[in-house]
């Protein structure tokens, strides 16, 4: 289950647009950075990835959506110091742990949202080849380090079910 943001903001620097119901989740901080409206379709969001160069396309929750309508500025990047530049990488992973650290969630981060939504999507059935799409990951190993979080014991559970009824 997805935590909630304590608060509703309608900034484009904000938690809620980076976080959990944002961008966040499924991209790298070096990638949030650089998104721009351009970069937003319809119902995907196109991604160049700065670390792995792989073009991606990652559809627009209806989460993010409704984030999205909240944000007045509508050119440029989305993402947006309180100044109304473009944030670094490590400009936003420094903010992100501000807002954290500000929400009670100590030893948060951008990169630890990415861990926590492949375990996320374990948990929910996806698989390893699902995580590496949404992840962007080209190679299988990385995309299974995000899976050894999943519980174990849904995992476990659902494999067992797999089996069907024993004949005696």
């Amino acid at each position: 289950m997805r935590r909630q943001p304590r608060h509703r903001d309608s900034g484009q620097c904000s938690p809620t647009l980076c976080g959990p119901a944002g961008a966040g989740p499924d991209l790298r901080r070096s990638d949030i950075v650089k998104l721009n409206w351009q970069d937003l379709g319809a119902d995907f969001i196109n991604v160049l990835q700065h670390k792995a160069g792989n073009e991606i396309q990652l559809p627009v929750h209806s989460e993010l959506a409704e984030v999205l309508q909240r944000v007045p500025h509508r050119t440029g990047v989305i993402v947006r110091t309180e100044a109304g530049s473009q944030f670094s990488a490590n400009g936003l992973g420094m903010r992100m742990k501000e807002w954290t650290n500000a929400a009670g969630l100590t030893g948060c981060s951008i990169h630890g949202l990415r861990k926590c939504l492949g375990a996320e999507l374990a948990e929910n059935g996806a698989t390893t080849r699902e995580i590496m799409e949404v992840l962007g990951h080209r190679d299988i190993k990385q995309a299974e380090l995000y899976t050894r979080q999943a519980d174990q014991r849904l995992l476990a559970r659902a494999g067992i079910a797999k089996l069907g009824k024993r004949s005696e």
